[in-house]
């Protein structure tokens, strides 16, 4: 609940609500800049170092041991700044993944000889092929599921596969 985001009583009181914020156990190990969940509650994001993407079934405890790779790659995955999971025409759930060179961005050194955003799609059962995060926990009563996100209406929208543009 955002009410809870927005409560003004933490600023004075860090204990005012204790029950309302919920901390994770453990963190990741680096840094991620974004992040999405599916309907099923696979969570993905983006790690700096080394620059890839993860996976996260939310019905497991948040813990590195529990984060999956699903790809890395040095040049191709170096900052993923945007992470989305979107319905295509057939209802599907794809991942969107926005890259860039965000050293190039901050030094000002980008230029129109070298591809400097990249837009990555691909389906979720194909990216999530044999990957451990298909894997329902063993212990069916650990308290950890998150809030299993409702399916979003398609905007009609089309969108072109494994995009890839230079500025």
């Amino acid at each position: 609940r955002t009410a809870v985001l927005r409560n003004d009583s933490f600023i004075d009181n860090i204990n005012a609500d204790p029950r309302s914020i919920n901390v994770f156990p453990e963190e990741r190990p680096t840094q991620a800049a974004a992040e999405a969940m599916d309907r099923n509650g696979i969570m993905y994001f983006g790690l700096m170092e080394p620059p890839s993407i993860w996976c996260w079934n939310s019905a497991t405890e948040y813990s590195p041991r529990n984060f999956h790779r699903i790809a890395m790659d040095r040049e191709t995955l170096q900052f993923a700044s945007g992470v989305k999971i979107i319905n295509n025409l057939k209802g599907e759930q794809e991942l969107w993944v926005l890259t860039s060179s965000f050293q190039r961005v901050m030094t000002g050194s980008l230029t129109s000889d070298r591809v400097n955003f990249r837009i990555h799609a691909e389906k979720i059962p194909i990216v999530l092929a044999n990957s451990p995060c298909l894997v329902p926990p063993k212990d069916h009563n650990h308290g950890y599921h998150a809030n299993l996100i409702a399916p979003v209406k398609h905007s009609g929208l089309s969108y072109r596969y494994g995009a890839v543009s230079s500025l």
